[in-house]
């Protein structure tokens, strides 16, 4: 290869490259993004978990009543757009290792739809996941709106699988019990031990908050895992700019030598040249 065949697959390894630098800022300024709302909405759903176990305790209120039927609700988070490695394979191979005899499945993020086939899991309904931090409530409303109508139906209990950010760039898949809400001491611990002022029954309360506390579990969760998906796209990201930038800098490596052989192989042919001319003049001269 010459070197101006080199100089053109090097223009082509630098513009994808540009790109690939594009999407990893991106990706990061997304991270970004989602961190510091991903405290405040983990606080607040923590806070109102607190707040259900201190009216469990002084209403004595059992947190859902039995259900008749044994069905189950699985909802799977996985990505909505692609350049994530493996974080939709990860999420997925985790729960067709679940025992989904009596779960219906939901799927959030279109992305997981071929795949989910391809682990012989078959969703039940699929919603968009959100592709950034504004668009999270929204995406939590429409989750929502699916697992009312589902316990309202006879759903018994409601997982949610997801990614979340373990660290300061890892992740982890996390199965969380969102229905029945279970409650422990410590998260009763974590309220004023002062019995409240009431102006209405504790047991209207509970249902007020165990709604409350469905939708901010939901949008936390959306969040955590939109902000594990742009860790993880960020870090491919940054390992492919990284090995295209080895390519390149080879590349150019390549290109100066050619260069430069090009131009000593010039060199040469001048200088013969000028060589067979003189010996030629010489023995004109000669003659």
């Amino acid at each position: 290869m010459n070197h101006l065949k080199l100089e053109k697959r090097k223009e082509s390894i630098g513009k994808l490259r540009s790109i690939v630098s594009a999407l990893r800022s991106m990706a990061a300024l997304r991270v970004q993004q989602t961190l510091n709302p991903l405290k405040g909405m983990r606080e607040y759903r923590d806070s109102t978990l607190a707040s259900i176990a201190r009216f469990r305790s002084l209403a004595e209120i059992p947190i859902s009543a039995s259900r008749e039927k044994n069905r189950n609700l699985l909802i799977i988070f996985c990505s909505e757009y692609g350049f994530v490695g493996g974080f939709n394979r990860g999420i997925l191979e985790e729960a067709s290792k679940i025992d989904r005899a009596d779960f219906e499945i939901g799927l959030v993020g279109t992305r997981g739809i071929t795949l989910a086939e391809e682990l012989n899991i078959k969703p039940d309904w699929v919603l968009k996941m959100s592709s950034d931090h504004n668009s999270v409530q929204h995406t939590a409303r429409d989750i929502s709106s699916y697992i009312f109508e589902a316990v309202n139906d006879g759903i018994s209990s409601i997982k949610l699988l997801y990614t979340e950010k373990k660290g300061a760039i890892e992740t982890a898949i996390k199965l969380r019990q969102l229905f029945p809400v279970e409650t422990t001491k410590s998260d009763q611990d974590k309220t004023p031990q002062d019995v409240p002022l009431l102006n209405m029954p504790p047991k209207d309360i509970l249902g007020y908050l165990i709604e409350e506390y469905i939708m901010a579990s939901i949008g936390c969760t959306v969040m955590e895992s939109l902000h594990a998906e742009n860790i993880v796209r960020m870090n491919s990201m940054d390992y492919v700019y990284h090995n295209i930038s080895k390519k390149y800098d080879h590349l150019s490596l390549l290109s100066h030598q050619k260069y430069q052989e090009e131009i000593t192989t010039e060199l040469f042919d001048i200088i013969t040249g000028f060589k067979a001319q003189k010996e030629n003049k010489l023995n004109s001269a000669s003659e």
